[in-house]
């Protein structure tokens, strides 16, 4: 399944020029503020991108769901 689930991360960051990684405590894939590389899970980094990194999380969870609806 993580090899289906980093494919699919791989395509965000792609699609989306947002870098993604896996939060080993979150058990989750993260996405990365564009200016700073901080990963979201830490919460808001202060640089301005909070509502953009908000709906491309939601947006990569969406993307991730639809894998695990394919089980």
């Amino acid at each position: 399944m993580k090899e289906k689930q980093k494919a699919i991360a791989d395509k965000f960051t792609t699609l989306t020029g947002i870098c993604t990684t896996y939060c080993e405590p979150c058990e989750m894939w993260i996405v990365h503020c564009p200016d700073c590389l901080h990963n979201w899970c830490g919460g808001d980094c202060g640089c301005g991108f909070a509502m953009l990194l908000d709906k491309k999380q939601a947006q990569l969870d969406k993307m991730l769901l639809t894998l695990e609806g394919e089980k």
